[in-house]
């Protein structure tokens, strides 16, 4: 059999475990099921919470608050334009850059507050 799993969400699981086992040519059960499984852990799959969204007037600088699991500063959020996917290589604009969307601002000195480059990633502040 297969063993390996892939989480498809982010979030706390809470593993059990049952040492004594009832094999039989279908499947295997948990034998005495109420008395047998034990607490083993916790598992914390990383990652967003992945449900939330958000409402941002036009114009003005906002952040978005970011909800999950493991969320380290490493991490990185990506921005895409409508019909968009997330594994796509870039930005929605394939010219070179997401006017709709300006980073880097308020700028003091001139260096920021431009449109988002094409495949920006922007930093994760945890």
């Amino acid at each position: 059999h297969d063993q390996r799993m892939t989480p498809l969400m982010a979030g706390t699981l809470v593993v059990c475990y049952c040492g004594t086992v009832i094999h039989s040519a279908e499947h295997a059960a948990c034998e005495n099921p109420g008395s047998n499984w034990i607490f083993a852990g916790v598992l914390t799959i990383r990652g967003p919470r992945g449900t939330q969204t958000w409402n941002i007037a036009r114009g003005l600088r906002f952040g978005l608050d970011i909800e999950g699991w493991g969320l380290e500063s490493t991490d990185k959020l990506r921005i895409l334009g409508p019909g968009e996917d997330c594994s796509a290589s870039g930005t929605y604009d394939p010219a070179g850059s997401y006017t709709a969307l300006h980073v880097g601002c308020p700028s003091m000195d001139g260096s920021g507050c431009l449109p988002a480059p094409a495949r920006h990633n922007l930093d994760l502040l945890v």
